[in-house]
């Protein structure tokens, strides 16, 4: 699928989109031709081939700001910590899941099924403080849901997430 953004209407066109069922679309504006532009609003339209109407159904909408600069000797540590949302979501077989430690300390990032078995070890060590992005490999696990939870400086955040093959 291409998408061209069009100055003229200041419009993303995504091309035709055909599908039955659950689909992942991501539109990545950094590779827009014409990016740098500012993306106000999201519309869809049935072309004039399609037959019927149908639904459409926003199961995880995401929107990421896409950084353009960064101010020199800015502290980037954060106060907190945070845990985001895996994308893609659902995914297979690999994920993305990007967290923020206020200090150094022992992190653990690990993933259970919906009984609470412990079924992968992401990280297990001594990490910095700031800004940290895993990329989680699932290989070997089952479709279903999972949940991650992150443990440092005696807090711990968990978030669900999905696995289709």
């Amino acid at each position: 699928m291409q998408f061209t953004f069009d100055p003229d209407t200041q419009s993303v066109d995504a091309g035709p989109v055909h599908w039955r069922g659950w689909k992942f679309i991501l539109i990545n504006l950094n590779q827009l031709n014409g990016s740098g532009k500012k993306l106000t609003s999201l519309r869809l339209i049935q072309g004039e081939s399609a037959a019927g109407q149908g639904s459409l159904y926003f199961d995880d909408l995401q929107v990421n700001p896409v950084t353009t600069s960064i101010k020199a000797n800015t502290p980037m540590t954060p106060s907190t910590l945070t845990l985001g949302q895996n994308y893609p979501n659902p995914f297979n077989p690999t994920t993305t899941i990007e967290f923020q430690i206020p200090a150094a300390d022992h992190v653990q990032l690990m993933v259970y099924d919906v009984l609470g078995r412990m079924v992968k070890t992401l990280i297990n060590e001594q990490m910095g403080e700031g800004s940290h992005v895993v990329l989680a490999d699932m290989h070997g696990l089952t479709s279903g849901v999972y949940y991650y939870r992150l443990t440092s400086g005696g807090t711990a955040l968990s978030k669900k997430m999905i696995f289709l093959k």
